[in-house]
């Protein structure tokens, strides 16, 4: 019996074709929040192996909650940190 031919070529596929197993995406919220969602195949197949959430300076996690003046976190305008409530009294903050 004789070989048939293949009636397909065969093509060179570089090997930076081949999904990738490890990144990451990175979303912006509206409110000003980012997230980082890490993959890797090896660890999870299934989804992200870890998120990383980061909020703005000044981000009030407890809106309808009361928080005495002393308790709270202000921002130096200058820096763009966080200051205690004595270090913001000083700079004339509050």
């Amino acid at each position: 019996m004789p070989e048939e031919k293949k009636k397909y070529k065969s093509y060179y596929v570089p090997k930076n074709s081949e999904p990738r197993s490890v990144y990451q995406l990175e979303f912006e919220e509206e409110d000003g929040t980012t997230s980082i969602w890490k993959y890797d195949k090896k660890k999870n197949p299934n989804g992200p192996y870890q998120t990383v959430i980061k909020y703005p300076p000044g981000c009030n996690f407890y809106p309808d909650k009361k928080i005495p003046k002393t308790k709270k976190k202000y921002l130096n305008p200058k820096t763009g940190k966080e200051v205690s409530y004595a270090r913001a009294k000083t700079l004339g903050l509050v």
